[in-house]
């Protein structure tokens, strides 16, 4: 989601009721290796500078830690410099728990016996991490939202704690429900906790399922009321610049549904400020595909483009020339023009949404949820009544920066696709799709292999 719910405990032991109102009789004996079915506490030495503590519950496996447990760090000096709070099982951190450091930092996880799992993470310097974790550290989809005025939330992939590129935009919608969910669990958990219920029983899991429901719900429509406040404020074709965890500018050129960042591109090549030589050939070629509003696809597609017909108000293939854009003869409905990722133009609210019911190419019907935009989709412009490509559009499906209109068929092929053209070169054939071939069009250019730009 695009606001993360404060959770905040105040009280650092949030199992703490439940951990101390243990059924389980005190472990007997001073060699906890042999404890079970029983609460228990000991110390032991971790290496030269550290020692853990263990206060919890042992199960049926001697000296295996089972069911809710505290374990902590301290080095030399005493000093606690970690703690982990929660689950248990087999002698490690499963389930749900809470772990600290001295330096500010805490981590509300629920993981694997693996370590793998969903998690919501406090750093010191103010920023907040919910998502996917592996071994406590940032690992897979994940939603940063980092201090500042500007308070950006930026939805992201990462690997071993880094940020490393864009979530697919066509799983960006799944990764909000799953942020909900969690951010619900959290708090189903915490009001469960409060009644003193022992968090391992089946009683618990009643609790937490019945307020996991009624927290859904409240979460979800708190995310309603952000998406319709984030469509009144619109962005209205301004960007977000923020800083990434490396120091480097980038921008954001798409947003969710609650106005979250979806997509960033790194503000330097964007500006075409090339002197960064962090970016390779092939990476500035894709940066520049995606600016001229899609892939090489977009300008020789074997698949039917559908035109907005305003007289009839459906998506239909053109039977005719295509000026700017514009298609003056539509041909008649075909239902094998149409897939189930088909974008429909819906007047009422001026976007490209996937449809619910369509009769004879007319949407009646729109789904709800926000559209995710096929970048070889062409997009209705209602101010210039045409088709265009779109450089930057909401989860919505409303085109805040349109691109490049399709002007002709193609002719090589029998289809209904028409050849989007580069409105600076409109001789351009085809968009370099590697260092090699961007390196080959160079060498013609240099040695005067091209005649005006026209065979190049």
């Amino acid at each position: 989601m695009r606001i993360i719910v404060a959770i905040i405990f105040t009280s650092l032991f949030w199992f703490g009721n439940s951990f101390s109102n243990s059924s389980l009789p005190s472990c007997k004996g001073n060699d906890h290796s042999n404890w079970t079915n029983c609460y228990g506490e000991f110390t032991a030495q971790f290496n030269d500078k550290l020692k853990y503590t263990y206060k919890g519950e042992f199960g049926k496996v001697p000296g295996k830690w089972e069911g809710v447990g505290i374990y902590f760090f301290t080095n030399t000096n005493g000093k606690e410099v970690s703690r982990y709070e929660g689950q248990v099982s087999n002698g490690r951190e499963f389930g749900f728990g809470i772990y600290t450091e001295s330096n500010g930092l805490k981590q509300i996880t629920q993981k694997d016996k693996n370590g793998i799992g969903f998690s919501k993470t406090y750093f010191p310097e103010g920023d907040i991490y919910i998502g996917q974790t592996k071994r406590g550290a940032r690992h897979g989809k994940g939603m940063q939202t980092t201090k500042g005025k500007k308070n950006i939330e930026l939805y992201s992939m990462f690997k071993d704690g880094h940020m490393t590129t864009n979530i697919p935009i066509e799983e960006v919608a799944d990764f909000e429900e799953e942020v909900l969910v969690f951010e619900a669990r959290l708090k189903a958990l915490e009001e469960c906790k409060s009644y003193g219920i022992k968090i391992t029983s089946n009683e618990f899991n009643k609790c937490s399922e019945k307020y996991l429901k009624f927290y859904t719900k409240e979460l979800n429509d708190e995310r309603i009321a952000k998406i319709a406040k984030f469509n009144a404020k619109s962005m209205k074709g301004k960007t977000q610049l923020f800083k990434d965890e490396d120091g480097n500018h980038s921008e954001c050129i798409s947003y969710t549904s609650t106005g979250a960042c979806a997509h960033i591109i790194p503000y330097e090549i964007k500006t075409k400020r090339y002197a960064n030589k962090k970016f390779d050939a092939d990476k500035l070629i894709e940066l520049g595909i995606i600016l001229l509003g899609g892939s090489n696809d977009t300008y020789n597609n074997s698949e039917a483009r559908l035109f907005y017909d305003s007289m009839s108000g459906k998506m239909l293939e053109c039977a005719g020339q295509v000026t700017n854009g514009k298609c003056f003869n539509f041909k008649p409905y075909n239902m094998n023009s149409y897939t189930y990722d088909t974008l429909f133009f819906n007047p009422k609210t001026g976007s490209m949404q996937k449809c619910l019911q369509q009769v004879m190419g007319k949407c009646n019907s729109f789904r709800p949820q926000p559209s995710l935009v096929d970048k070889d989709q062409l997009f209705y412009d209602p101010l210039t009544r045409s088709m265009r490509t779109c450089l930057n559009s909401t989860m919505q499906g409303k085109c805040l920066a349109f691109g490049m209109a399709p002007s002709h068929r193609n002719l090589n092929q029998n289809t209904g696709t028409y050849i989007v053209d580069s409105p600076i070169n409109p001789y351009f054939k085809r968009v370099p799709r590697n260092s090699n071939e961007l390196m080959t069009l160079g060498l013609n250019m240099l040695s005067g292999g091209c005649t005006l730009g026209l065979n190049c």
